[in-house]
C-alpha cells in the first residue's frame, strides 16, 4: 500500500468454490483495513493514495469494513464497490452505511423496485421514478460529489473491441515483468535451498538436545 505497488485478486467461485472465495476476500479486505488503520501513525502528507476497487462487493462485505467508510478517505483509502442490486446484502444496515457514506454514485438499470426506492432519493429532484428501471442497455445515470456536489448526469458506455487492446495488453504485461519480474527458476530454486536449509538446521538442533538429555 506505502509503495505503491498493484495487487490483483482472482476470487472467482467458480475456480475456489463459494466458501473459499469468501473468506479468502473477507480476509484480504481486512488486511487491507487493517493496513490503512496503521497509517494514523504517519503525518498526513506520508499517506499515498491507494485505490481499492470490489467487484461483487456483496460476497466481501462486513460490518466493521463498511463502517471504515467514513474513515477511509482520512487514511487515504478510496474505495470502489460494485454489485448487481442492493438486493444482494443479507443486512440492510451494510445498505444503510454504504449510502449514507459514498461520494459517487452510478446506477444501470434495476429490475428492483427496492433498488430504486433507495437509490432514487440520491437523485432528486432530478429524477422521477421509473426513470432508473427503464434505463437502455448500456446507459446510467451518475451523481458526482466531491468537495462541491454537481447535478446528476446520464452517459453511455462505449462499446470497445477486446482484440484492439490485444497489443497494448501484451505491451504492458512484458513491461511489468521486465519491471517487477523476477527469473521464476532461480527465485523458486532459491527459496526451496532457504526452507531446506532452515528445516536441517532445526532437525540438527532437536537432535544436540535429544542427545544431551540422554547423557
Amino acid at each position: 500500500m506505502d509503495e505503491g505497488k498493484i495487487l490483483i485478486c482472482n476470487l472467482s467461485k467458480g475456480l475456489l468454490g463459494e466458501d473459499a472465495s469468501r473468506l479468502f476476500g473477507v480476509t484480504i479486505l481486512a488486511k487491507i483495513q487493517l493496513a490503512a488503520l496503521k497509517r494514523a501513525r504517519k503525518s498526513s502528507s506520508d499517506r499515498k493514495d491507494f485505490f481499492l476497487y470490489v467487484d461483487e462487493f456483496q460476497n466481501f462485505a462486513t460490518i466493521s469494513f463498511v463502517e471504515m467508510l467514513s474513515e477511509a478517505r482520512k487514511y487515504r483509502l478510496y474505495l470502489t464497490m460494485a454489485e448487481q442490486s442492493t438486493q444482494q446484502q443479507t443486512e440492510s444496515r451494510l445498505v444503510e452505511i454504504i449510502m449514507a457514506n459514498v461520494g459517487t454514485v452510478v446506477t444501470f438499470r434495476s429490475g428492483s423496485p427496492n433498488d430504486e426506492r433507495l437509490i432514487l432519493p440520491l437523485f432528486k429532484p432530478y429524477l422521477e421514478e421509473g426513470q432508473i428501471a427503464n434505463l437502455p442497455a448500456y446507459n446510467f445515470y451518475v451523481r458526482i460529489a466531491s468537495v462541491e456536489p454537481y447535478e446528476p448526469m446520464s452517459a453511455r458506455t462505449i462499446l470497445v473491441d477486446r482484440d484492439s487492446f490485444k497489443p497494448v495488453r501484451n505491451e504492458a504485461v512484458s513491461y511489468s515483468r521486465l519491471e517487477y519480474g523476477a527469473k521464476s527458476s532461480e527465485t523458486v530454486f532459491n527459496k526451496i535451498k532457504s526452507e531446506q536449509f532452515k528445516t536441517e538446521n532445526k532437525i540438527s538442533k532437536n537432535t544436540e538436545i535429544e542427545y544431551g538429555s540422554s547423557i
